[in-house]
């Protein structure tokens, strides 16, 4: 058994070793196909020699590499050189869950964030009927983005195979480390009773394994310990774990957790590990919820910033020699105390222009906001007792519109347009909960482990946090010129959720509404306002025009008892309605003051292959999609928001002038030029779900209507003989043949989301976008014969492709590159290594719609920069403003009586 550094492995380059242990050695590799670093785990001879073992570990190994999950070290083959078989396993960057205890234990809020990611690793697989049989600490890394990965998964039994009991000289967790003792007792004291006992083992093992190690994280030490292996086993058996072992300030609630996984009788034991988490997070919501049962009678209560420790922290900042985040101490006249929001050596400009992008945890203790540090998009959450904001980790720039758990624990948002995620607070991997049937205009987490998002012009969606199907709550009433329905927020108790409904017209005649969920009747409860939130003391806070309001509200009889009264001005408010303000349960207001993070746009830029840039005589604006008419000398755009009004303009470049071409209210979008540039193709929601249209590109004429289904349609791209239309539908990809009564046909569909196609010039190659590998990429087929062929163009994952002028060339977006490949078609098609044309912000911030396109000679591209002025000295750049006790200013403003 063994490699040599420098020898290959079929396609892998073996370049170092990393360790050796039970299951063999292991080595670092590079995968010279796909360009990507690889573990190498070289099986023991003692069973690679045997052909019946060796042949149920490669039967169990292939159920092990269909695991797909972001907590799961993944399987990629296995590949033989020699006498040697090798596992082809994803490596995994950090220390082990081991080498973390040794250095001590962990925080609450850490240990509960791991064990709930291995909680979710382990419910993957015993979903998929795999158990690990071996969860340990050394089985487990932590990257240094936060994220836990299980490894080794299900090897046990792989190794072991279906006939082997625990008494077998193949089970792992007792005989293959013969020669080191400590590691038989560090194995043997993560056995749950009936493995120790030599019975057969099912999940509920892994459930107690995963009790072993959440003690040890909070501990430093195991929970079963012994000098030999004899010694740890009957710890197992016989004795209890000391819980008195676990620091107080760990919740009840997860101490009981731990209890369950530890129970050694398998029917009393946590049955399922996503469950388990489940009633964690209830019981530590209700564990808040008790702390606080006393809260309606308001007696006079402490802040977190009256504590000393908090306290000296803020006496920290009032002689502190930033400025930045205004800290306002109700009632006046209690001057303002002001510091800098700044990582640690860029400015920090708050980004508010389009979403909600801050909001604070129920406890006011932290605060969560999006911010454009360095030219980039990050999320950041605020301890308010520290000076230092820390990086929401494991999130792109693509995310938005944050909402946060009722236990605080936990962040919500939206990934793009695609779907709706949540992620640990403390960071880590983001987990989907669903797709998204529209783009997201805000979401409220309510107390039974529900969501309920606004989808655009679709209405209102509920969703369980754990997944599953959507319910459709509401849906916009056109007949009351009702466009879309937005900024849920749950009021007490889960019964009902106030929401803005945005109308016809300007943004200030949106109305605040009321959801009844057990009725499922909505109703408006007054006009002029958006993004309403309940607080506490029976308010409804919402914006007009870059002012808070409040109300008085039964929230018992869903009414309103008083007349509106500003509380706060200068508020920075979006164009879709979003407010950018948020209250915690204690008193405590933080919200982004004005209206502006600087001067901030998108410029019409052309750019050569050298990356020398020519901006356009055309205004910095919101311009979306842009799309080039085939003469090169117009460009057509959104402008506007999709799930509100939007409407497409014509920019003649010559003559630097912008024409509007669309002027009916809705939302409309993805212009696409005919071949011969005289009309434009796009998509409308004029008449309810968004179908295609046509109209002469010059604007003249009326409006014809292509389609008429009830499904989302969206335009991709014309075959050079005008005779077809590609577009998007659902999901798939169709084919519209002009004179075909709008009868749209199927072109590429599966079970895997296909879109946004782009066909070649000459006419024979249709290029799209698929998930079918888990992250979108690029495909090429055959036009219009796609059953013929089928070859993935993109590496690392690709977006929007394009074709150059020459069918020869095919660019599109990976995270922030602008990339290109160079493909050959005769004798058959064949894609070149892609390669970085361009890298910006244009190919980031925007990811989520197309911001390029490429001139008819392919050798500029018509780019979308997005440019951010920013004065960081001036007094009107956008800052985090920080109202502590802030119930009594309120209701000194708007008395209950």
């Amino acid at each position: 058994m063994g490699l040599d550094v420098g020898m290959r492995v079929n396609v892998y380059d073996v370049t170092g070793k990393l360790g050796e242990g039970a299951m063999g050695e292991v080595y670092r590799a590079r995968d010279t196909t796909l360009d990507r670093d690889v573990a190498l785990k070289v099986l023991p001879d003692s069973f690679t020699a045997d052909p019946d073992r060796l042949g149920r570990f490669q039967r169990e190994a292939k159920v092990l590499a269909s695991l797909n999950h972001p907590n799961i070290g993944g399987i990629y083959g296995l590949e033989t050189s020699g006498e040697n078989q090798a596992l082809v396993l994803e490596l995994i960057e950090g220390p082990t869950l081991a080498e973390r205890i040794a250095e001590g234990p962990v925080s609450a809020d850490q240990a509960i964030s791991m064990v709930r990611q291995m909680a979710e690793a382990l419910s993957a697989a015993h979903d998929a009927g795999v158990v690990h049989r071996d969860l340990k600490p050394a089985n487990i890394k932590v990257r240094p983005d936060g994220t836990v990965k299980v490894l080794d998964f299900g090897l046990a039994k792989a190794v072991e195979g279906s006939a082997a009991g625990a008494e077998s000289s193949d089970a792992p967790t007792i005989t293959a480390m013969s020669s080191q003792v400590g590691a038989i007792i560090g194995t043997a004291a993560y056995m749950s009773p009936e493995q120790a006992r030599g019975e057969d083992v099912d999940k509920r093992s892994d459930i107690w394994a995963l009790g072993c190690v959440a003690y040890e994280l909070l501990t430093g030490r195991r929970a079963f310990e012994g000098r030999t292996m004899s010694d740890t086993l009957a710890s197992v058996l016989a004795r209890e774990p000391d819980i008195a072992q676990i620091p107080r300030e760990v919740p009840t609630a997860f101490r009981k957790f731990i209890k369950r996984c530890l129970e050694k009788e398998p029917n009393q034991r946590l049955r399922d590990a996503t469950e388990g988490i489940l009633q964690l997070e209830e019981r530590l919501a209700d564990g808040e919820a008790a702390e606080n049962s006393n809260r309606a009678e308001r007696p006079p209560a402490t802040y977190f910033w009256q504590k000393p420790a908090v306290a000296a922290s803020i006496l920290l900042l009032v002689s502190g020699a930033m400025a930045g985040l205004a800290v306002v101490l109700w009632p006046e006249p209690v001057p303002e105390v002001t510091r800098a929001l700044l990582t640690p050596s860029n400015p920090t400009v708050m980004e508010a222009r389009f979403d909600r992008n801050i909001a604070i945890t129920p406890d006011g203790n932290r605060v969560v906001y999006k911010a454009l540090t360095g030219g980039q998009s990050q999320y950041f959450v605020r301890v308010l007792s520290e000076l230092e904001a820390s990086p929401l980790t494991g999130l792109t720039p693509n995310i938005r519109n944050i909402f946060i758990s009722p236990e605080g624990d936990r962040v919500g948002f939206f990934d793009g347009n695609r779907a709706v995620q949540r992620v640990s607070i403390l960071g880590g991997p983001p987990v989907d909960i669903a797709e998204i049937p529209a783009p997201p205009r805000g979401a409220t987490w309510g107390p039974d482990d529900e969501i309920i998002f606004a989808a655009g012009n679709r209405g209102l969606f509920r969703v369980s946090v754990a997944g599953g199907a959507l319910e459709q709550l509401t849906e916009p009433d056109t007949a009351m010129e009702e466009t879309s329905h937005m900024w849920p927020e749950y009021l007490p108790g889960g019964r009902a959720v106030l929401f803005s409904i945005r109308t016809t017209g300007p943004l200030e005649n949106s109305q605040i509404a009321v959801l009844d969920l057990e009725t499922g009747d909505y109703r408006t409860l007054f006009p002029g306002g958006s993004n309403p939130i309940y607080s506490p003391t029976g308010h409804i806070i919402y914006g007009v025009s870059g002012t808070l309001r409040a109300v008085l509200f039964d929230a018992q009889n869903l009414e309103v008892l008083s007349e509106p009264i500003p509380v706060v001005d200068q508020v920075a408010m979006g164009p879709r309605g979003g407010v950018n303000f948020s209250i915690s349960d204690n008193g405590t207001l933080v919200y982004i003051s004005g209206s502006a993070g600087g001067d901030r746009g998108l410029d019409l830029t052309w750019v050569d292959r050298d990356g020398r840039e020519e901006s356009l005589d055309a205004e910095s604006g919101d311009y979306y999609e842009p799309y080039l008419s085939p003469d090169g000398s117009r460009v057509a755009v959104r402008i506007g928001d999709t799930g509100g009004d939007s409407s497409i303009h014509v920019y003649d470049i010559e003559r630097n002038n912008f024409t509007q071409f669309t002027f009916d209210g809705a939302a409309e979008c993805c212009p696409v030029f005919t071949p011969d540039g005289e009309r434009i193709a796009f998509a409308s929601n004029r008449s309810g779900t968004p179908n295609l249209y046509i109209k002469n590109a010059d604007g003249t004429g009326e409006v014809e209507r292509l389609t008429d289904v009830n499904q989302l349609q969206f335009p991709n791209a014309w075959s050079p003989d005008g005779d077809s239309l590609v577009l998007s539908e659902g999901g798939d990809v169709f084919k519209l043949s002009v004179g075909s009564d709008g009868q749209a046909v199927p072109l590429v569909s599966s079970e895997f989301r296909e879109h946004r196609a782009a066909l070649s010039p000459d006419g024979a190659w249709i290029a799209y976008e698929s998930n079918e590998d888990g992250d979108p990429d690029i495909y090429v087929r055959p036009f219009p014969d796609v059953e013929d062929g089928k070859w993935k163009v993109s590496t690392r994952g690709g977006r929007f492709p394009i074709w150059g002028a020459d069918s020869q060339e095919l660019f599109y977006v990976a995270g922030r590159s602008l990339m290109f490949a160079r493909v050959t078609t005769t004798p058959s098609f064949d894609a070149g290594n892609p390669e970085v044309l361009l890298e910006g912000l244009f190919a980031s911030e925007r990811n989520f719609t197309r911001a390029f396109d490429v001139n008819g000679d392919g050798e500029r591209l018509l780019v979308m920069k997005e440019t951010v002025t920013v004065d960081v000295d001036s007094d009107s750049r956008q800052k985090v403003v920080l109202a502590l006790n802030w119930f009594e200013e309120l209701e000194a403003r708007v008395p209950a009586e």
